[in-house]
């Protein structure tokens, strides 16, 4: 029977109700389709919902790529933000930065950030996984930034995929609500500090944890494919590709 709990969020955030759900196809898609209801009665759409659920029966990563979960094995997120248009592409970073910064504290369980959606360990295996998806109407732009953390596994990591749970890193794992709540203050932290101005500060701090700056890569854009060596994040949080047929190339995430 599929069921649903209400929580507390962390207090001085935005955060204040954390809603569990059993099951759910997507939490992005939950969260989007609760904005696009709202707009449709001409409601104020509230920012700081967060959504987890035990297990998604069509949770998606970037691009359409599927994305599996063991049920109860993770950590399925998704927050609904009301970022200003200037800065609502950082919100994928400001992601990454949170998930980074809340393992930190809580695991101390260092990662690094592949551009735009990856957390993976020092030895490259994936923790965590991020999509960012927006609309726009009436009453403005709405952004739901959703993110998934491997915590316990009792099947193994997902055949032919790099990827590595929290229990295999540290050998007490902090609970899922635990986590929860410190990634939720960290991003509280980072979108007071881009919503303050300081936008160079939240991009000197991505850089310095991402590990795309520096190696070739291989984008999949709407245009084709872009092969070449990454140079830099830009103000914009796109990616500066030297392509290797010439020219530089930014891609946004």
């Amino acid at each position: 029977m599929l069921t649903q709990r209400d929580f507390p969020g962390p207090p001085t955030t935005r955060f204040s109700v954390i809603r569990l759900v059993s099951e759910t196809g997507s939490t992005n898609r939950d969260l989007l389709d609760r904005a696009a209801d709202a707009a449709s009665q001409n409601q104020p759409i509230e920012e700081g919902a967060v959504l987890v659920t035990d297990h998604q029966t069509a949770g998606r990563g970037r691009q359409g790529r599927i994305w599996l979960d063991q049920p109860g094995a993770s950590l399925l997120t998704s927050v609904l933000l009301r970022p200003a248009p200037d800065w609502a592409p950082l919100v994928p970073l400001l992601t990454g930065l949170a998930i980074a910064d809340g393992l930190r504290a809580i695991a101390d369980v260092e990662v690094g950030l592949k551009w735009p959606n990856d957390v993976l360990t020092t030895d490259e295996r994936k923790l965590a996984g991020i999509l960012t998806e927006a609309t726009s109407g009436r009453s403005g732009l709405t952004v739901v930034t959703g993110f998934g953390v491997n915590l316990r596994w009792t099947d193994g990591p997902p055949a032919g995929v790099p990827a590595v749970d929290l229990a295999t890193l540290v050998v007490d794992p902090p609970e899922r609500f635990d986590l929860l709540t410190a990634i939720l203050v960290e991003l509280e932290g980072r979108l007071r500090q881009i919503e303050d101005g300081d936008r160079a500060g939240i991009l000197d701090s991505y850089r310095t944890r991402c590990i795309s700056i520096g190696r070739r890569v291989r984008l999949a854009t709407p245009s084709g494919d872009v092969i070449g060596d990454v140079v830099a994040v830009d103000d914009n949080g796109h990616l500066v590709i030297a392509k290797l047929d010439g020219g530089e190339v930014a891609v946004s995430a």
